[in-house]
């Protein structure tokens, strides 16, 4: 993985930390950062596994073809639990002209803390 994608995911991953510590940021973005942080995470982590360009999709059906010998199986389920979560955000307006769901903040702050758990950045 290339230096510039580390480099973006280093910065949303500071605005995660931000949102756990203040709820700064706007709640909506903050959404779109748990999954960089975690393609970003994954990639690099599990280089042989997963392509540069994967999104969190691909990395989870990956996982979920590799069965319990991937070595990324363990997170199966929290990646797929953030993905569910994420997924209304992430892909833009419904192309029926459904609304997005409305945001708990607290739900958030939950999903926020699983992304870093999964990522080794939760602080101590």
């Amino acid at each position: 993985m290339d230096d510039a994608c580390r480099g973006r995911a280093a910065v949303e991953l500071d605005d995660l930390l931000a949102f756990r510590a203040t709820g700064a940021g706007n709640p909506r973005e903050i959404i779109k950062k748990l999954r960089v942080v975690l393609e970003t995470h994954f990639r690099f982590t599990y280089r042989g596994a997963f392509l540069a360009d994967d999104n969190l999709g691909e990395i989870l059906r990956k996982i979920r073809l590799g069965g319990h010998t991937h070595p990324a199986h363990d997170f199966y389920e929290t990646l797929e639990r953030i993905n569910h979560y994420t997924a209304d955000y992430h892909h833009g307006e419904d192309p029926r002209g459904a609304a997005e769901p409305p945001l708990d903040q607290t739900e958030l702050l939950g999903f926020v803390n699983m992304t870093l758990k999964v990522v080794n950045a939760l602080p101590s």
